[in-house]
């Protein structure tokens, strides 16, 4: 939109194959990352970061769903990560933050969350929960017709839900990401493994 280089990291949530398997996102690298913020997929992250080239400095947007949320906010919260790069956004999707925090104040938090979707509220949230969310932080919660877990919890049904009937929803967060706006200059696909 103004001309500056900015960087999206897509981050994507648990690969249920095995329980364990060479890669950060499975079913062990899930509760390690709702527990702890120095995990496997965070240090792969920030390993991919360095390897694609992006600049020191350089003002990033994490979006992750599920596991990948949770590992948005793990970079988020991590001093290095901010002292190396500008995280602008942090959007999770599905995903259980309310516990985590970013290490630059300025980083804005946007939680999207299908109230059928049990996975969001595995960090304990609810209404003895400890952790209120910030004020600065937008939470764009709904109802939709996916019931049922997993297919509650499904990207696809976020997907369908924001580009059906929650469209203001998308609306808002495209809004807060105005920035991001402009051509595309480059896109780097990428596979992370365990070491």
């Amino acid at each position: 939109a103004d001309g500056s280089l900015r960087y999206v990291l897509l981050l994507p949530g648990t690969s249920f194959g095995r329980l364990s398997n060479s890669t950060p996102q499975d079913l062990v690298g899930a509760f390690d990352g709702l527990l702890r913020t120095d995990t496997t997929y965070t240090r792969a992250a920030k390993k991919l970061l360095r390897r694609a080239g992006v600049p020191t400095g350089a003002e990033i947007m994490i979006v992750g769903h599920s596991l990948g949320g949770m590992t948005a906010m793990n970079l988020a919260s991590d001093v290095e990560v901010c002292a190396t790069y500008r995280v602008s956004h942090v959007i999770a999707i599905g995903s259980p933050i309310d516990s985590k925090r970013p290490a630059d104040h300025t980083t804005r938090v946007i939680s999207l969350v299908n109230k059928h979707d049990v996975i969001p509220g595995l960090d304990g949230r609810g209404p003895a929960s400890p952790h209120d969310i910030p004020e600065s932080w937008v939470e764009l919660a709904w109802l939709d017709e996916s019931y049922d877990y997993p297919l509650s919890h499904a990207p696809q049904a976020y997907s369908d839900a924001l580009r059906g009937e929650f469209t203001h929803f998308r609306d808002q967060v495209n809004k807060l990401i105005s920035d991001y706006d402009g051509e595309v200059v480059g896109n780097q696909p990428y596979m992370l493994r365990d070491k």
